[in-house]
């Protein structure tokens, strides 16, 4: 079961978490890829507004808002209004990054300033790092690689035109995903009109590409059967811990591809159940045995490497009510987001 840590956070809308090799935790806020308003997001809907990022040094317990990212009150045009994704650097605790409405974002002493070590202000939505802190990262339709996230070490590694063995540019989303068991192998999955435009591998990091599979009427998991896509709100990628060619691949439902024997879908039904708007897949890092994947419907846990799964939602109180009615006996009924209609009985 789960209990609540920061119900007293100013904002709410926490999209993106980190944890530093100190223990320090940052909380990212924004729902960008929810809104198509003014930073960008790709669903008619209308998310919530960040205020920046969070620090926390008491393992979660209190919440300092960090005033070097807090935007103008209700401000969809400051970068800070959506942070998609923070990352740490896994040996240096005071370095973190953090993805921006603005492009990447780094900061060298604990979240107090931030540079821009790509240099380019395109709307970034996605990064990946490496064990030894190499980072992949989208600016705009561009993927970026460094070694390390030093000033002056990003290089555009996508292509345009692009050949048969290079990473294209892309102007949908794309994420990446490197294989703990090779990190010379790393995933990109890139979005066209929130559908699949394309899964690519690379087992160099960098130069030389292989098309995995691009779309096709028969398969698209980022898109319904009635041919609704939200890749770019919904968009999982991961590799196994166990197997660099063993790849799982999600949005509304969830498939793995095996180099040995291609795909397989994972959702479906009973014990395959996975809830849809499917956000990320981690697998624990002392038992990759057992894997995660977040969603609209709350956390799903497998213990099989992925085979089965099961919800892990007890008082996980995070369901987000559009409606609600109050009956003159003070029964209530209220709506959710993609999580059905809650009555209780007063």
């Amino acid at each position: 079961s789960w209990v609540p840590i920061s119900e007293e956070l100013d904002n709410m809308a926490v999209v993106s978490l980190c944890q530093a090799s100190n223990g320090d935790l940052y909380a990212g806020t924004g729902e960008g890829l929810y809104t198509s308003g003014a930073f960008g997001g790709t669903a008619g809907s209308s998310g919530k507004t960040g205020g920046g990022v969070y620090k926390s040094t008491d393992n979660g317990q209190t919440w300092t808002a960090l005033s070097s990212t807090v935007p103008p009150s209700n401000s969809t045009s400051s970068i800070w209004s959506s942070v998609g994704v923070l990352a740490a650097d896994p040996v240096d605790s005071n370095r973190i990054y953090a993805v921006t409405a603005g492009g990447l974002r780094r900061s060298d002493n604990g979240g107090l300033t931030w540079t821009n070590p790509v240099g380019a202000s395109s709307r970034s939505t996605d990064l990946a790092m490496g064990s030894d802190g190499s980072i992949w990262v989208n600016v705009g339709a561009f993927t970026y690689y460094s070694p390390n996230g030093n000033d002056n070490s990003f290089s555009e590694i996508s292509k345009n035109p692009a050949g048969t063995n290079d990473l294209p540019r892309n102007g949908g989303r794309q994420r990446y995903a490197i294989s703990p068991q090779d990190e010379n192998v790393v995933y990109c999955v890139q979005t066209q009109n929130s559908a699949l435009r394309a899964l690519y591998r690379t087992e160099d990091k960098v130069a030389t590409w292989e098309l995995i599979q691009e779309a096709t009427s028969m398969f698209d998991p980022l898109c319904s059967t009635s041919g609704y896509c939200q890749g770019g709100y919904d968009l999982m990628l991961s590799v196994s811990p166990f197997d660099k060619n063993h790849v799982f691949l999600g949005g509304i439902s969830v498939w793995e591809w095996k180099k040995v024997s291609g795909w397989r879908q994972v959702s479906g039904f009973g014990p395959f159940n996975i809830h849809v708007d499917q956000h990320n897949m981690i697998f624990d890092p002392v038992n990759p045995n057992i894997a995660y994947i977040v969603s609209d419907g709350g956390i799903t846990k497998s213990t099989d490497a992925g085979f089965t799964w099961q919800e892990m939602n007890k008082n996980y109180i995070t369901a987000q009510f559009y409606q609600m009615g109050i009956g003159q006996d003070r029964t209530m009924i209220g709506g959710t987001q993609d999580n059905g209609s809650w009555y209780v009985d007063g």
